[in-house]
């Protein structure tokens, strides 16, 4: 799995190192691309298999299901897309963070209800393949994010960021194949 991760980091930054770190990079670019199909793939697969697990541990698959397709709406800039303006209103700016905070708050409520079912095989769950890639993903984003937000300042900062929110997106593509081995414990 090491070398999987090395070998897709050094095919995403390659581009830098042939003078097309701003092609491969840019707003809506191959990699942003990439990410929201591997996002979309993550959803689809956590939505399915949230089907096919123990009741007491759909709301976490729900959850990872409603954070890719928040990832999603974050790496996709709606309004340059050709849609209506309804879906320019839903996926970005006020509409996107009312139906984003309410499907947060939903799915908390439901984290609630669940927490008496579930307290007993946190620590199974949290040793599970499944959590073990989504915490690598989680890191791997922290880092894209730092060039993000521009706390480390370097010339392929921008390619840095999309290659390392690549690789977290991916790794969460990993994490929800894996997911439905997280009800069997």
């Amino acid at each position: 799995m090491f070398y999987l991760l090395l070998a897709l980091f050094v095919f995403l930054v390659s581009p830098a190192f042939a003078g097309e770190a701003d092609v491969v990079a840019q707003e809506n670019g191959i990699l942003e691309n990439t990410q929201v199909a591997f996002l979309l793939l993550s959803a689809l697969i956590l939505v399915v298999q949230s089907f096919a697990v123990a009741r007491n541990v759909r709301c976490i698959l729900w959850m990872g299901a409603w954070f890719c397709l928040s990832c999603i709406l974050r790496e996709l800039d709606v309004e340059d897309l050709a849609v209506p303006q309804w879906v320019v209103w839903a996926g970005s700016g006020m509409g996107r963070n009312l139906i984003m905070g309410a499907g947060w708050i939903t799915l908390g409520v439901l984290a609630i209800k669940s927490y008496p079912e579930l307290k007993g095989s946190f620590g199974r769950i949290a040793r599970s393949r499944t959590a073990i890639l989504v915490f690598i993903a989680g890191t791997m984003l922290l880092l894209g994010s730092l060039f993000d937000h521009e706390s480390v300042m370097i010339e392929r900062g921008k390619l840095l960021e999309e290659a390392f929110e690549t690789i977290g997106y991916f790794l969460l593509l990993l994490a929800a194949l894996t997911s439905r081995s997280i009800s069997k414990m």
